[in-house]
């Protein structure tokens, strides 16, 4: 047990691994929101994906300043940065959802897709520019 225990204070020592564990937060609020705002107000894919992206930027800004990052403070330029990228993430990734969707009938699936694909983008980004260590 104390071998697991080693284990998982190794990996969280991993800005990586807490990165990843953030991004899964933050996507299961974007995926399931997505899904309820499809379904139960029965509007467009390209539509459900704008709102959900709103609040996964809201949840991953604040999980990864805390968690993955540790900062107990951030310079008005790295959230304006922060802030800035979900205005350029949120239409590329609706734009990549909608061309997925011209060969995918299933918007779930070109949803998960399109995430995927912007997911090592974001990942980039966000380390190299916001949150350089």
């Amino acid at each position: 047990m104390k071998k697991l225990f080693l284990l998982i204070d190794y990996f969280l020592k991993k800005t990586y691994f807490r990165y990843l564990l953030v991004a899964l937060a933050a996507y299961f609020v974007d995926f399931v929101g997505f899904i309820i705002i499809l379904y139960l107000f029965e509007t467009s894919p390209v539509i459900a994906n704008i709102v959900v992206k709103v609040f996964a930027s809201l949840t991953g800004y604040f999980l990864h300043k805390k968690f993955t990052y540790k900062l107990s403070n951030m310079h008005m330029t790295g959230s304006f940065l922060w802030f800035g990228s979900a205005f350029i993430y949120t239409p590329l990734s609706t734009i990549l959802l909608s061309i997925l969707l011209l060969y995918i009938q299933n918007p779930i699936i070109a949803k998960f897709i399109s995430d995927i694909l912007m997911y090592f983008l974001s990942y980039i980004y966000n380390t190299k520019i916001i949150f350089k260590e």
